[in-house]
């Protein structure tokens, strides 16, 4: 019976029967590839170091000043092999041999079990390597994600302390330097006693040069011209840290049609204050001169009666911008698009007196000035219709408290004159105060318009303050007729402005009142203040045949809507 069944061996094993299709997978799983499916820890982590940053404590001893020093040193971890390495940065004339403290190999556990592993590494906490006790500090970034990838705890990043040595020392050079504000003649004193003393001479300037050739800042910055046909200039801002000095090339686009003399600044120092002196032999302040601090990508450099933007710099001066000062440089990488130009538009130069204003305009706007025209149909039906005005002044001079004015609008042709009222021993003479024409609202810069004369307005004329209390009779009916320019006398107007009193009780049961117990009532229930011309409206409209100005409360409440 088993003969019989071809499956009978592999239902005795167990095994399953594979098709065809699952041993040509199988056979491509076992196939040998460029890179193994499990990378090992010399392939994946290749090139990967864990960086901390810490340091050791050092016993000083027979020394007065202080008894211990702390060693700064950076850890690295190597993943590929799980290697480390311990180095000390070189310090100038410290005395003390640095470099390479421990060579890269692997380290065995203090406890004396295992190797040091990654997992033994936390900011904060000390970890003993061959019985020396390592503080670590902090780690740089690539070691922040690893640690945040793995689940592990890093712990909370510290300062490294500073010793007495490292602090005098810093003081030594900050005091050497000037930092402190010596005044110049102790500094120069000290100089001369040292060579007086058989001193060496110090040349700082050379040792800048030796330690500073060839290195250059190199910014690129732009400045708006704002004159009238005036554009953006880009421009090369190189600081020479060999000497302190500066130069500055433009930059200028093809077919740009400026002259081929880029060099705006010659290579020198550069001063904040640029000034000349043109009296020989008199004496100045030192110039303060542009230095690294100034140059600061995003902010302006104001030199050469100019505004310099530094928008982007090269690598290097990234570099030791970040080493030095501990400033990152801001950088731009998108171009910066160009502000548009705006021409300003030419304006007519201002009346000078002769003529009319349309006249001196005519003459800049044609070689041959024609006559202005006029509005014959405007000069034909408003002629002889003149709106009068009494005013006062509002100068609040004592003087001019008395002095009244008589305001003549014409309407024929817009234009404005005014009269002096005579007024016994006030010392003005009665008479002409301002010459009939075109006069212009100081406040808006055009001219008087009919519908800026009311009674309660405020004008002025030959800069005269002044304020309107009357209008005569003539003038009120022309002003109620002609309602469509005079919106203070159209009494549909004002009454949908104080729509809101229809109803009042208080107001319908006084049956009249005066003007201005009306206009406090109404401000009080709407909130609208009504100016005189529109209370005089009112009157005129809804006043009661008495001798006292009153207003009709019946009449008004039946005539709004």
């Amino acid at each position: 019976m088993q003969l019989t069944d071809p499956c009978w061996r592999f239902k005795h094993t167990g095994q399953k029967v594979l098709t065809g299709a699952e041993r040509k997978e199988i056979k491509e799983s076992q196939r040998n590839t460029y890179r193994p499916r499990v990378q090992p820890a010399w392939l994946k982590h290749a090139r990967q170091v864990l960086r901390f940053d810490g340091y050791f404590q050092e016993k000083i001893e027979e020394n007065a000043y202080e008894n211990s020093r702390f060693r700064h040193c950076q850890l690295m971890y190597y993943l590929e092999d799980g290697t480390m390495q311990v180095t000390e940065p070189r310090i100038e004339n410290s005395g003390i041999p640095q470099g390479a403290f421990i060579k890269r190999h692997v380290i065995p556990h203090a406890g004396g079990f295992g190797n040091i592993v990654p997992s033994d590494f936390q900011l904060g906490t000390d970890i003993e390597i061959y019985g020396k006790i390592f503080h670590l500090c902090k780690c740089d970034q690539f070691t922040k994600w690893f640690y945040s990838e793995a689940g592990m705890d890093l712990g909370e990043e510290e300062e490294p302390p500073t010793d007495l040595w490292a602090t005098s020392e810093d003081l030594k050079k900050k005091v050497l330097a000037g930092e402190f504000g010596l005044p110049r003649n102790v500094m120069e004193g000290k100089r001369y006693n040292e060579l007086q003393l058989g001193g060496p001479r110090g040349n700082g300037a050379l040792e800048q040069f030796l330690k500073n050739d060839r290195k250059v800042l190199r910014f690129y910055s732009y400045w708006d011209d704002h004159t009238r046909y005036g554009q953006r200039q880009y421009q090369v801002i190189q600081y020479y840290l060999a000497d302190d000095s500066v130069s500055i090339s433009d930059q200028y686009q093809r077919n740009s049609g400026r002259d081929p003399f880029p060099t705006m600044f010659k290579r020198r120092k550069m001063e904040k204050n640029f000034k000349v002196n043109a009296v020989p032999g008199m004496l100045q302040k030192d110039p303060i001169y542009v230095m690294p601090e100034d140059l600061i990508c995003g902010q302006y450099l104001e030199v050469l009666g100019r505004a310099f933007f530094l928008y982007e710099c090269d690598d290097f001066t990234r570099y030791f911008y970040q080493q030095m000062f501990g400033i990152e440089q801001q950088s731009f990488p998108k171009p910066v698009a160009d502000e548009p130009i705006y021409h300003s538009k030419l304006t007519p130069p201002p009346h000078n007196g002769p003529g009319s204003e349309e006249d001196s305009i005519l003459n800049c706007m044609h070689l041959q000035p024609q006559v202005p025209k006029k509005d014959l149909v405007k000069l034909t039906t408003l002629d002889g219709k003149i709106l009068r005005f009494e005013c006062r002044c509002d100068n609040h001079q004592i003087e001019d408290e008395d002095r009244k004015f008589i305001i003549g609008y014409f309407c024929a042709n817009d234009t404005v004159a005014c009269w002096e009222l005579r007024s016994r021993n006030s010392g003005f003479a009665e008479g002409k105060f301002a010459e009939r024409g075109k006069k212009k609202n100081p406040a808006t810069g055009k001219y008087w318009e009919p519908k800026d004369f009311f009674v309660g307005a405020s004008v002025s004329i030959s800069c005269m303050p002044m304020v309107v209390t009357r209008a005569d009779e003539y003038t009120l009916k022309y002003m109620e007729e002609n309602y469509e320019q005079f919106p203070m006398c159209d009494v549909q107007y004002i009454l949908s402005k104080i729509a809101a009193i229809k109803g009042d009780e208080e107001l319908q049961g006084a049956g009249s009142c005066d003007p201005d117990t009306f206009r406090a009532v109404v401000e009080q229930k709407t909130g609208v203040s009504l100016v005189d011309q529109e209370i005089i409206t009112l009157l005129r409209s809804f006043g009661e045949p008495n001798d006292e100005p009153l207003i009709g409360m019946e009449a008004l409440m039946a005539a709004i809507h």
